[in-house]
């Protein structure tokens, strides 16, 4: 069993599709005091989403700012995020894992990949991991159940016929 030691280096334009996000809840640390807030556009060309909070301010936030924020309102706890599943990319292919614990002193989260490998994530990088997995898995298995739910749809309209 081999551990991976290399990190998956952010690109420079995110190939994010920035409209899965807008209306999620998000909650900002700000001097202490968390500020709850939905996000409600995104600027596809700045790659920024815009935020307006409860209390009526707005803020534009990054990827990493609002995969935190999304996190901070669901209030999970760092051990939450045990047996979710992830993936990562190496050397641009897709690699599918679970994160199977947490070392609080430590404050990294280990990861099995399905392949066998592990390796060690931080914050970021579980979030990140966490994102790239709904975007590349839930939303993909979520479009293929609503088309064939639509085709089935179709197909008994038309033996009705």
């Amino acid at each position: 069993m081999k551990t991976r030691r290399s990190r998956a280096t952010p690109k420079r334009k995110s190939s994010v599709d920035g409209s899965v996000y807008t209306w999620c809840r998000v909650s900002r640390d700000f001097n202490g005091v968390m500020y709850d807030g939905s996000v409600d556009s995104y600027d596809k060309k700045r790659q920024v989403w815009h935020v307006t909070f409860d209390d009526g301010d707005e803020e534009e936030i990054d990827h990493l700012e609002l995969l935190t924020a999304i996190d901070a309102f669901k209030g999970e706890a760092d051990e939450e995020h045990i047996g979710r599943r992830i993936v990562r990319i190496f050397d641009g292919k897709h690699f599918g894992a679970t994160i199977d614990r947490y070392d609080a002193k430590e404050r990294y989260w280990h990861a099995l990949h399905d392949d066998g490998d592990e390796e060690e994530l931080d914050h970021a990088e579980v979030l990140q991991a966490r994102d790239l997995h709904y975007r590349t898995v839930t939303l993909k298995e979520h479009k293929e159940t609503s088309t064939t739910k639509s085709l089935g749809a179709k197909i008994s309209v038309s033996a009705a016929e």
